[in-house]
C-alpha cells in the first residue's frame, strides 16, 4: 500500500538502460527519481476527484506515522475531529520519518532465520502506518508519508543537520500543496515549519504557515544536553525560530504563560492558545474500573496520588521529585499510596523506587492500553501530581513557566485535584484561579502542604466539581473547533 511513487517501472528501465549500454540515460533516470520521486511515499488520496475544495495540511517531522499517545492525542484525534465537522475542506496528513529502515526489516523478517534474531518488538512501522492509513481514510483524510532516510536519535539535531536536511523535500512538498489545492499548512514543531516556510519562500507557493511551536527546541536542546547554549547549533536554532515566528501568519502556543514568551521574541502577535488536546469526554464520562482492586487490592482502602507519564533520566517530571512529593503527601495521610501509570521501564523504576526507601507496599506501577482504560484507574486516585524536576539551569526554568502538560487536563477530567511544582508556571497559575489543587514547593519544609490538603480534603467534592468544570478548557473537539475557525479566517486573506 505503500509504494514508492513512481518507482514501479523505474527500476526495469534503469536495469535495460544499463545493460544496453545507454548510461547517459540511465544517469538521467537517477537523477530524475533522486529529485522527483525516489524517497516519497503517498497514500492514496480519497478526496483527489475534489481539487476545487480547499485543502488543510497538517505536517509531522521525525515523529513517524506510528501510534502512540502523544501523536493519537495531539495530531491523530484532532485531525479526525475537523475531518468529521468540516468536510467542506481537504483534509492531509503529510509525515516525514525514516520509514525505509523499519520496512526493510519488516522484509528481513519474512525469513524464518532472520526473524530468530531480530527483536519483534520493532518491527511495527508498516503495520502501524497501514492502519493508520485506513482509519484517516474512514474520516476522508489523505495521508503522505516522505522518507527522509536520515534518522536522527532526537528531533534537537544539530550543526549542520539543520540547515541541510529540508532540502531534499521542498519539490515534493510543492507538488503535494498544488495539487491538493492548500491553503494552509499547520506545521507541527520548528523542523515541520521549517520546511514549510523554505517551500513557500524557494517554491513560490501560496498558502498561511501555522507554527504549532509544541515547545522550545533550542533551549530544549540545551536542557537534554544535545548541545550547549554556546554552541553553533544552538545559535542556529534561535536563527530558525526567529524566522519562524517571523514569518509564521498564525503561532499556536500551548499555555498562557507560552504565549507570553512568545511575545518576548517576536513582534508578530498573531498567537493562538489552544492548549494541549485531551479526550475530555473520555475521562469525565468514563466510570471507575473496580477490576482494578483485584490486581492491586491495595487501591480499594487506601488514597492514592497518582502520576501519569513517561519516567527516566531525559523526561521533564523527574522520579525524585515525585518521591518527594508522595512523602510529604504521606506526611498528612498516613496509609497515602503513590500510584504510577506509565510505559517507562518497570524494573527500572522499580530499583529508583527502592533506592529512595521505599517498599512495595507503598506504590503501585500499572500500564494502560489507551484513555479509557486509563481513566477507569485513574478515578481510583484522590490526587493528581505534577512533580516537575529540581530547577537548576535558566532552560529548565523556562521550560517549566511555559509547559502545560496534557496530563493536566486528564487529570482533571478525571475529577482529580492537583498538587503541583511551582517550576510548572501555566498550570500553577489555572490553580490558583480555578481553585483546583495546590501548588507545593517541594524544597520546603514537607509539612508546608499540610494546610493546603487539609483545607481541599474538607471541601473535596467542591473541588473536585470545580476540576471537571475546569478541564474544559482541554477538550479536543472545543480546541479543533477554535483552530478551524482561524484556517478560516487566514484563508479569507489569502
Amino acid at each position: 500500500m505503500c509504494a514508492v511513487e513512481g518507482m514501479r517501472s523505474t527500476p526495469i528501465i534503469l536495469l535495460f538502460s544499463l545493460l544496453t549500454g545507454r548510461f547517459r540515460r540511465a544517469e538521467k533516470i537517477l537523477v530524475k527519481a533522486f529529485w522527483r520521486n525516489l524517497f516519497t511515499m503517498t497514500a492514496s488520496d480519497q478526496n483527489a476527484s475534489a481539487p476545487d475544495r480547499p485543502g488543510i495540511l497538517h505536517m509531522t517531522w521525525w515523529e513517524g506515522a506510528l501510534y502512540s499517545g502523544i501523536l493519537e492525542n495531539q495530531v491523530y484525534e484532532p485531525l479526525r475531529c475537523m475531518a468529521d465537522a468540516h468536510p467542506e475542506y481537504r483534509w492531509m496528513l503529510f509525515s516525514a520519518g525514516p520509514f525505509l529502515k523499519t520496512w526493510f526489516r519488516d522484509w528481513l523478517l519474512r525469513s524464518s532465520l532472520c526473524a530468530r534474531f531480530i527483536p519483534h518488538a520493532h518491527i511495527r512501522n508498516r503495520l502501524d502506518t497501514e492502519v493508520l492509513r485506513r482509519d484517516l481514510g474512514k474520516h476522508g483524510i489523505a495521508l503522505f508519508l516522505r522518507e527522509t532516510v536520515y534518522a536522527p536519535r532526537t528531533i534537537y539535531l544539530r550543526w549542520p543537520v539543520p540547515l541541510m536536511f529540508p532540502w531534499f523535500h521542498l519539490a515534493r512538498l510543492a507538488r503535494v500543496i498544488r495539487r491538493g489545492n492548500v491553503k494552509v499548512v499547520h506545521c507541527r514543531s520548528y523542523s515541520a515549519a521549517w520546511v514549510a516556510m523554505l517551500t513557500r519562500r524557494w517554491m513560490r507557493v501560496p498558502f498561511r504557515l501555522v507554527f504549532d511551536m509544541r515547545g522550545l527546541v533550542p533551549e530544549e536542546g540545551v536542557l537534554h544536553g544535545i548541545f550547549s547554549r554556546d554552541s553553533k547549533s544552538y545559535r542556529f536554532w534561535k536563527r530558525i525560530e526567529q524566522a519562524l515566528l517571523e514569518a509564521a501568519d498564525l503561532i499556536i502556543a500551548p499555555s498562557d504563560t507560552f504565549a507570553e514568551h512568545v511575545e518576548t521574541l517576536t513582534s508578530n502577535r498573531n498567537i493562538f492558545t489552544p492548549y494541549t488536546h485531551s479526550p475530555i469526554d473520555v475521562f469525565s464520562e468514563t466510570p471507575a474500573n473496580t477490576d482494578w482492586y483485584e490486581k492491586f487490592p491495595a487501591l480499594r482502602n487506601r488514597p492514592s496520588l497518582a502520576y501519569i507519564g513517561a519516567l527516566g533520566p531525559t523526561s521533564f517530571h523527574s522520579l525524585e521529585n515525585l518521591v518527594l512529593m508522595y512523602s510529604a503527601f504521606r506526611r498528612v495521610i498516613p496509609n497515602a499510596l503513590l500510584l504510577i501509570i506509565s510505559r517507562s521501564d518497570p524494573q527500572w523504576l522499580r530499583a529508583q523506587l527502592t533506592q529512595a526507601g521505599l517498599g512495595e507496599e507503598d506504590y503501585v506501577l500499572a500500564a494502560t492500553a489507551g484513555a479509557r482504560e486509563m481513566a477507569g484507574l485513574l478515578k481510583l486516585a484522590r490526587y493528581g501530581a505534577l512533580p516537575y524536576r529540581v530547577v537548576t539551569s535558566p532552560e529548565e526554568e523556562l521550560i517549566g513557566r511555559t509547559m502545560m502538560a496534557s496530563k493536566t487536563g486528564e487529570y482533571l477530567a478525571a475529577g482529580l485535584p492537583l498538587i503541583c511544582h511551582p517550576g510548572i508556571g501555566s498550570a500553577a497559575r489555572l490553580i490558583r484561579e480555578q481553585g483546583v489543587g495546590c501548588v507545593y514547593d517541594i524544597a520546603s519544609s514537607p509539612d508546608a502542604l499540610r494546610d493546603s490538603l487539609t483545607a481541599l480534603d474538607h471541601d473535596y467534592h467542591a473541588v473536585r466539581k470545580r476540576c471537571l468544570d475546569a478541564a474544559h478548557i482541554f477538550d479536543v473537539q472545543l480546541n479543533t473547533e477554535r483552530c478551524v475557525q482561524r484556517y478560516k479566517e487566514l484563508m479569507c486573506n489569502i
